[in-house]
């Protein structure tokens, strides 16, 4: 460290000191305190308090002190997660259609790109050729697509892709669209039929 900072840091030892062995008049505590805080900070904001704080922070021991173990970070994520309390805020916020749509958006580029990557990886698209292939599973599938409970599902599945917000939203960005492409081309069918 420069002398400059050993000697800031002193002065500030200094101070405490005095500070804490002088009368107990409140006023002058105060100010002292006052004063004080405002010398620490002076120090902390100078080029040689922030350099002393980024050498501490390169110090291997202090990194190890401050670096949680994964273990740690996923107990405390378990326990915050599963907890009453967050349970209650995860089902408001998914009550929030806006929450939703944002967290999708969110999400949809890494599924996207989960997808991608599996459609690229020849180990699995080998298991799902083999799958589709089979006679047994095609006749399966026929079956299954014919019968009443895959309607049902199907039908579900349909309710629930129309009730996401996502595609609500984008249901709402295209009739609005065409809602107004609809107004222009009366406005403009408007001024043709005023003007003859």
């Amino acid at each position: 460290m420069t002398t400059i900072f050993k000697c800031a840091l002193g002065l500030i030892l200094c101070l405490f000191t005095l500070t804490s062995c002088s009368e107990t008049n409140t006023e002058s505590s105060e100010e002292n305190y006052s004063e004080t805080k405002k010398i620490i900070v002076d120090v902390l904001k100078s080029d040689e308090g922030k350099k002393a704080i980024e050498d501490i922070l390169q110090d291997e021991s202090v990194k190890t002190e401050l670096i949680m173990n994964q273990e740690d970070i996923s107990n405390t994520i378990e326990t915050v997660l599963t907890s009453d309390k967050e349970k209650k805020f995860w089902e408001n916020a998914f009550k929030d259609p806006k929450f939703v749509k944002s967290l999708a958006n969110g999400l949809e580029s890494s599924h996207k790109q989960i997808l991608k990557d599996l459609m690229t990886d020849p180990e699995y698209m080998a298991l799902l050729t083999n799958v589709l292939k089979d006679s047994d599973m095609r006749k399966e599938f026929t079956e299954i697509m014919q019968g009443k409970d895959y309607r049902k599902e199907l039908q579900s599945v349909l309710t629930e892709v129309i009730d996401s917000p996502l595609y609500k939203a984008k249901i709402e960005d295209i009739l609005l669209k065409a809602a107004d492409e609809k107004s222009k081309e009366n406005s403009s069918n408007n001024k043709k039929e005023n003007q003859t």
